[in-house]
């Protein structure tokens, strides 16, 4: 009874942590494409106390996000400018509560008043919070989702 108690809660928290209101969302039509989509510039912050109190820190979750970028036959690296374009994930542990963000940023060049700003945007993301009870796995699981999406729709868009 215990454990299907306890397997209930893991099962909620990880629907809580993934399906946060603000979902995948894509920020702009083709914000995902890029000439050389193998190559992935990736930026990783984890700057909490608290994420360091389980064991989660950011050559952890770089090693994470890296080994998964080539499963799906990308090139982690850490060259933001190569494409102009970076993977940026953040994972924010304050006591039992974790925000987790993926997002694509990438520089953009937009026109007012006829002059031209380049800037950096996130044309992409995936956001969710929820707790962890202490479970550094659990918290991977939830990158995992938002992983997923990112890829999906990033190799959709790229493999043509």
């Amino acid at each position: 009874m215990r454990k299907d108690l306890e397997q209930m809660k893991r099962a909620i928290l990880l629907l809580a942590l993934i399906s946060a209101p603000a979902g995948a969302q894509t920020l702009s039509k083709n914000g995902l494409e890029t000439a050389n989509y193998k190559y992935v510039a990736v930026r990783i912050e984890s700057a909490t106390v608290d994420a360091g109190s389980i064991d989660l820190t950011e050559d952890r979750i770089r090693t994470h996000v890296e080994l998964r970028l080539r499963s799906a036959g990308l090139t982690p690296g850490d060259d933001l400018m190569k494409n102009k374009a970076f993977l940026y994930v953040k994972i924010n542990v304050r006591g039992a509560a974790v925000h987790i963000a993926v997002e694509y940023a990438r520089r953009v060049v937009f026109t007012t008043d006829d002059r031209p700003y380049r800037y950096v945007a996130k044309t992409w993301q995936s956001v969710g919070v929820g707790t962890h009870a202490g479970d550094t796995a659990y918290i991977m699981e939830g990158l995992d989702a938002h992983l997923d999406r990112f890829l999906n729709e990033y190799l959709k868009v790229n493999q043509k």
